[in-house]
C-alpha cells in the first residue's frame, strides 16, 4: 500500500471523495509502453500444451507486428494460434521477446489495448522481480470485436504470493490460454507498465523508420519519436552528434522539444545535403535531471535494388525469415532485394515439413519460399529435426531417427516438395551436427545423411546437397565429428561449414576443409552457410564488423571452389535470446542502417560476375586480391592492411587510369596513367578498378619518386622522423618537410636545397607524450619541391606510441602508466554460441598491467577483473583457462611467449614460444597469482636478458603484446587482447610496441 504524507492525506480526505482520491494518485504514476509493435518485431511462441502437431513458429502460432488493423501508429501486435484441446485452460502458448523484458518498473498495474477479434481467450502474465523469481498473474479474459483498454493490477488479489515479489520488475512472457480448439488471431497495442520508472527511462527515444537509405545528393533528415513516460510535462533539448565513418568531421545539431504528460511527440532534424558513406548519431534527450542516450545510423548510398550477380560465387545472407510474422518478413524481403543478393539460407525443419506421416501442412513455408522466388532469391534449405512419427522419443527432435525407412520416406516426400519449388537449389542436412543440435554421434549422423540423400536425390536430383554447416574448430565439438563427415564425400555434393569472426578465422577453416578433401583424392565445392561477426552496441564495434564482413567475403570469393557465402545475419535479433549478443546483423533490431550493410551492398557491386584472378604484391603491409569482370575484363583490386599494420601506402601506375572506392561506395579517379601515383590503404579495405580490360596496377619503385618517408615512426617519449629527398630535375631545386598533427598542430620542420641530380636524408624531431592507450596517432607529413616545376604532396604518417618501461631505481610508482584494456574493441569471441553469454562489460571482464624494471630483471602486474575464476589445467595448458599471455619481440628478432597462471601445482610461468628452444617449459621465477572478490592478480618477475632485452644509455625498443584467457566453466570462450598477435594466429607483427628506459 502506498502511503501519504499524513497532512496531505487528512486534506484530500476532507476535500475529496475516495475514488477522487484514487484517480488522483493514478494520475501521478509513470507509463511506460514496452511493446508498441512500431520496430516490426516478431515474439518468439512457444507451445506449451493444446498444441496439435502442425502448429509451429511462426507458421501459425506468433505474435508480430501487423498492418492488418490501426490503433495509435502504424502497427499493432497480431497473435495467432492453433489449438486442438477442450477443457479449462487446455490449450496454451507462451510469447516472449527479450527486447520488451529489458526494462524493469515497480508495476502498480498493466495496461494494454486489445481487440479479441471475437475470439474468447485469456492472457496471463509473468513477472520476474529483482531476485529473479518468476510470478504468474490471474487472467485477463478478452472477447468482443471492439478495441478495449485493459488493465490488470499488480497486488494480492492478481499475483499469489505477491507478498515475496521484490519490485523492480520485468514482464518476462505473456501467455495465451483458451478452452477450446480452432484457430484464430487477436490484436494488440501499447503495453504499458504503470508505476514508477528509473529517470533513465522517462524519455523513451526511438527513430522513425523511412528506408534503409537516404538518397545521395539529397537533404537528409532525421525523425525521432520521443515518449514521455512521467505524468508532469517535459521541456528538454535533443541533441544529434553525427560521426562520418570514413573519418569526416563530426557535426553536432540541437533542437528544442515539449512532451505532455505520458505523451510523445516528432522531433525533425534536417542536415542538409550528406556525402555518400555510413554514419552514426548520438542522440542525446535532456530535460533537466533526466538524460536518455541513444546510438543510431544512418547512410547515404544507392542500394542495388534487385540481384545482380549471375555466376558463382553467390552472395547470400540468413535472416530468421522462419521465425518473423507476416509484415517483418515483407520488410526483409525488400531489404534482400535493395542489397541485391543472390540467395539465402532458410529454416526447412522435418517436424514442420511432415508433422504427421503423408501430411504436408506446411501452406505458411511453402508460402515464404515462393517469397523468395518472387524476389529472384535462390533458397538453400537447412534441414535439421526429423519427424515425431520416425523416432520413439517423440522429445528427441534433436536426435537421428529409429525408424530409418519411415525417415527414407520421409526424405523422399521432403525432395518431391522442394522440386517443386523452383528457388531452392540447396539442401544443407543440419546446423551444426558437431555441437549439441545434433544429439547422436557421428556414426548417426553419416547413417541419417545416407539414408536422406538417397531418398532426396531420387525425388530431387537437381538439388544439391550440403554436409551439415559444421563449425570445424570449435571448443565443443564432437571429437573428429567435422573431418569425419568431410572425408566422405560420396554421400554430398557440396562441403559447407561455418566461421564466426574474423577473416584469419574464416581462412583457417577454409584451408582445413580444403585439406581434408584433397586427402580423400575426391573433388568438391565448399559453402560457408553462416559466417558473421558481431558488431557488439557501439560505434568502433559497427564499423569494425563492417571490414570484417568485406574481408571474409572477398577471402570466400578469392577461391576458385567457393560456390555460395551466407553472412549471419541479415538484422541484429537480440531479442530472442536473452543473454546472447546477437548483434551478428547489418540492420539494428530498430531498422538502422549498419555500416556492414552499405559495405556488403558496395561489395556485390564491385564483385558481382566477376572470377578469382589471383593475388598481387602491391606492398609487403597489404593483402589485395585481384578479380576479373567476366563481362569487360576489366580489374578489380581488394586492399587492406595485414594484421598489425594500420595503413599502407604505395606508388602505382597503369596504361590507363583507376578508380579508387572505399567500402561504402565513395569513389575517386587516380591517374594512374600519367606516371607513379601515390595510393594509401588506411584500416578500411578499398577496392582500385582499371577502366581498360586487363590493365594490371603495377607498383612502383621509390627510387622513381622524389621522396620517402617511412609509413610508420615509434616513439616512446622522443621520436624522429627520416626523409629522403631526390632532385629528379636537371637543375637544383628547394626542398621542405613539415609534420602536423590531426589538429593541423606542427610539429616539426626541415628544409634544404639539392643540386640537380641530387639525393638528401633529413631527420625532423617531434616532442611527444606518453599516450594513455599506447596506439597510434595520424600525423600528416607534406613535401614540396621546387625546381624545373613545383611538386607538393601530403601522405599521413602512423606516430605507433610505445609503453615505456620505467626503471623503478629512478622513478616513484605514481609515475609508473598502466595499460587499461576494458573496452568491447578489447574483446574477441572465440566462440558464437546463443548458449554462451557474451562479453558484458568490464565487470564480465577487464584488465590493467604495469612493467617495470631495475635494470635486470622485468616486473609485471596484472590485476584482472574477472565474473568467475577457473584455473584447473596443468601448466602447460593454462592458456586454455584463466590465464594471461604474454610475449615480445626484440629488435634482433629474439621471440619469447609466455603464460602466467594457477596450474594444478600452483601458480606457474609457462615458456611455449622462444627463438631459442632451450628456454621452452617451466620457468623458475618469481610468480604469484591472488584472488580478491572478483580480481585475480598476477605477478611475475622476469630476466631481462632471458628475453633478449638490455638496458642501455638510450631507451630500448621492443614489441609485446598480451592476451587475457577468459574460461567462464564453459571452456576458453575469449580473449582480451593488449593488441593482438597472440590468440588468434602468432604474428608478432600484430604486436604492441615498448621502450625500456
Amino acid at each position: 500500500m502506498r502511503l501519504l504524507p499524513l497532512y496531505l492525506a487528512a486534506a484530500c480526505a476532507a476535500s475529496l471523495p475516495l475514488h477522487s482520491l484514487q484517480s488522483a494518485q493514478a494520475d501521478m504514476l509513470d507509463r511506460y509502453i514496452i511493446a508498441d509493435f512500431e520496430d516490426v518485431g516478431t515474439w518468439r511462441a512457444r507451445p506449451v500444451r493444446g498444441t496439435p502437431p502442425e502448429a509451429w513458429f511462426s507458421g501459425n502460432m506468433l505474435m508480430g507486428a501487423s498492418t492488418n488493423q490501426r490503433r495509435n501508429e502504424d502497427y499493432v501486435g497480431e497473435l495467432k494460434y492453433l489449438f486442438e484441446k477442450t477443457g479449462p485452460d487446455a490449450n496454451e502458448i507462451a510469447l516472449e521477446r527479450v527486447k520488451m523484458s529489458r526494462t524493469s518498473a515497480f508495476i502498480d498495474a498493466i495496461e494494454f489495448q486489445a481487440n479479441a477479434n471475437g475470439e474468447e481467450v485469456s492472457l496471463v502474465f509473468d513477472l520476474v522481480d529483482s531476485t529473479k523469481r518468476t510470478f504468474r498473474t490471474t487472467k485477463v479474459p478478452l472477447a468482443g470485436h471492439d478495441w478495449k483498454t485493459m488493465r490488470l493490477d499488480v497486488n494480492a488479489d492478481t499475483v499469489p504470493d505477491f507478498a515475496e515479489l521484490r519490485m523492480p520488475a520485468v514482464v518476462d512472457k505473456i501467455r495465451l490460454l483458451s478452452d477450446r480448439p480452432g484457430s484464430g488471431k487477436i490484436y494488440m497495442d501499447d503495453l504499458t507498465l504503470v508505476g514508477r520508472v528509473s529517470p533513465a527511462n522517462k524519455i523513451n527515444v526511438f527513430p522513425r523508420y523511412t528506408g534503409l537509405a537516404h538518397e545521395p545528393g539529397k537533404p537528409v533528415e532525421l525523425t525521432y519519436r520521443l515518449r514521455n513516460a512521467a505524468p508532469e510535462e517535459l521541456q528538454g533539448e535533443l541533441t544529434l552528434e553525427v560521426r562520418d565513418y570514413t573519418g569526416g568531421p563530426a557535426r553536432t545539431v540541437t533542437t528544442a522539444f515539449t512532451l505532455r504528460p505520458t505523451g510523445d511527440t516528432s522531433v525533425s532534424v534536417a542536415l542538409g545535403v550528406v556525402p555518400q558513406g555510413s554514419y552514426s548519431v548520438q542522440v542525446k534527450a535532456v530535460s533537466g535531471g533526466i538524460t536518455t542516450d541513444y546510438l543510431d545510423f544512418f547512410a547515404v548510398f544507392t542500394p542495388n535494388g534487385g540481384r545482380i550477380n549471375r555466376s558463382p560465387m553467390w552472395f547470400g545472407i540468413q535472416d530468421q525469415f522462419a521465425w518473423q510474422g507476416e509484415a517483418e518478413r515483407a520488410l526483409h524481403i525488400g531489404w534482400a532485394r535493395a542489397l541485391g543478393i543472390d540467395m539465402t539460407r532458410f529454416a526447412g525443419n522435418g517436424y514442420w515439413l511432415e508433422p504427421v506421416r503423408g501430411q504436408f501442412t506446411t501452406p505458411e513455408w511453402v508460402g515464404m519460399v515462393k517469397l523468395f522466388g518472387e524476389a529472384d532469391i535462390d533458397v538453400a534449405v537447412c534441414y535439421s529435426g526429423v519427424p515425431e512419427w520416425t523416432r520413439d522419443d517423440p522429445a528427441a527432435w534433436k536426435g537421428p531417427p529409429t525408424d530409418y525407412a519411415a525417415f527414407a520416406e520421409h526424405a523422399g516426400h521432403v525432395g518431391h516438395l522442394l522440386a517443386g519449388l523452383p528457388p531452392v537449389k540447396y539442401l544443407e542436412f543440419w546446423n551444426e551436427p558437431d555441437l549439441e543440435f545434433f544429439s547422436g554421434t557421428t556414426e548417426d549422423y553419416l547413417k541419417m545423411l545416407a539414408t536422406f540423400g538417397q531418398a532426396f536425390k531420387a525425388a530431387a536430383p537437381d538439388i544439391k546437397i550440403l554436409t551439415g554447416g559444421m563449425t570445424i574448430k570449435h571448443p565443443s565439438e564432437k571429437p573428429g565429428f567435422s573431418k569425419a563427415v568431410i572425408q566422405r564425400p560420396d554421400l554430398y555434393d557440396i562441403a559447407a561449414f561455418h566461421s564466426h569472426g574474423t577473416a584469419d578465422d574464416y581462412a583457417v577453416r577454409h584451408n582445413m576443409v580444403e585439406d581434408w578433401l584433397a586427402e580423400t583424392g575426391e573433388v568438391r565445392p565448399l559453402a560457408n552457410t553462416e559466417a558473421g561477426s558481431r558488431s557488439g552496441y557501439d560505434v568502433p564495434g559497427a564499423l569494425s564488423q563492417a571490414i570484417t564482413l568485406v574481408q571474409k567475403i572477398t577471402y570466400a570469393k578469392s577461391r576458385a571452389n567457393s560456390v555460395f557465402y551466407s553472412w549471419f545475419i541479415l538484422q541484429d535479433y537480440w531479442d530472442m535470446d536473452a543473454f546472447a549478443d546477437d548483434s551478428l546483423g547489418l540492420v539494428t533490431s530498430d531498422n538502422r542502417t549498419k555500416p556492414s550493410f552499405v559495405a556488403y551492398n558496395e561489395l556485390i557491386r564491385r564483385l558481382a560476375n566477376t572470377e578469382p584472378a589471383g593475388t598481387a604484391d602491391l606492398h609487403p603491409d597489404l593483402r589485395t586480391y585481384v578479380f576479373r569482370s567476366l563481362e569487360s575484363g576489366r580489374l578489380i583490386y581488394v586492399c587492406w592492411p595485414r594484421p598489425g599494420r594500420s595503413s599502407a601506402r604505395f606508388w602505382a601506375e597503369a596504361g590507363a587510369n583507376y578508380i579508387a572506392s572505399d567500402l561504402f561506395g565513395r569513389s575517386a579517379a587516380l591517374a594512374t596513367s600519367e606516371g607513379p601515383t601515390l595510393v594509401t590503404v588506411s584500416r578500411l579495405p578499398m577496392y582500385f578498378e582499371s577502366t581498360r580490360s586487363g590493365d594490371e596496377l603495377k607498383p612502383v619503385p621509390a627510387g622513381r619518386t622524389f621522396f620517402d618517408v617511412p609509413e610508420a615512426v615509434v616513439a616512446g617519449r622522443e621520436a624522429v622522423i627520416p626523409v629522403v629527398l631526390r632532385n629528379l630535375d636537371d637543375m637544383p631545386g628547394a626542398f621542405t618537410a613539415s609534420v602536423t598533427s590531426e589538429s593541423g598542430e606542427m610539429l616539426g620542420r626541415v628544409e634544404t636545397r639539392l643540386p640537380a641530380g641530387g639525393n638528401a636524408e633529413l631527420k625532423i624531431p617531434l616532442n611527444v607524450s606518453i599516450s594513455p592507450d599506447f596506439g597510434s596517432e595520424a600525423l600528416m607529413v607534406a613535401l614540396t619541391a621546387s625546381g624545373r616545376e613545383q611538386r607538393q604532396v601530403a601522405i599521413p604518417l602512423t606516430l605507433q606510441r610505445a609503453y615505456p618501461v620505467m626503471n623503478t631505481t629512478k622513478v616513484s610508482p605514481d609515475q609508473v602508466p598502466e595499460i587499461v584494456i576494458e573496452r568491447a574493441d578489447n574483446v574477441h569471441e572465440l566462440v558464437y554460441d546463443p548458449f554462451r553469454p557474451a562479453w558484458r562489460g568490464p565487470e564480465d571482464l577487464s584488465a590493467r598491467a604495469r612493467f617495470t624494471h631495475d635494470g635486470q630483471s622485468l616486473f609485471m602486474s596484472f590485476d584482472v577483473t574477472d565474473s568467475e575464476h577457473v584455473q584447473t589445467q596443468a601448466a602447460d595448458s593454462m592458456w586454455k583457462q584463466d590465464s594471461v599471455q604474454i610475449a615480445f619481440q626484440t629488435a634482433d628478432g629474439t621471440l619469447t611467449e609466455l603464460t602466467l597462471g594457477l596450474g594444478n601445482t600452483g601458480p606457474a610461468a609457462w615458456c611455449s614460444l622462444a627463438t631459442d628452444a632451450s628456454l621452452k617449459g617451466a620457468w623458475d621465477v618469481p610468480v604469484t597469482v591472488t584472488r580478491s572478490g572478483k580480481v585475480t592478480s598476477y605477478r611475475a618477475t622476469l630476466p631481462l636478458a632471458r628475453l633478449g632485452l638490455e638496458t642501455d644509455a638510450e631507451p630500448t625498443p621492443f614489441r609485446f603484446s598480451f592476451v587475457v584467457n577468459n574460461d567462464n566453466g564453459q571452456g576458453r570462450v575469449r580473449v582480451m587482447q593488449w593488441f593482438s598477435g597472440i590468440a588468434l594466429e602468432k604474428n608478432p607483427g600484430e604486436f604492441g610496441f615498448g621502450s625500456l628506459e
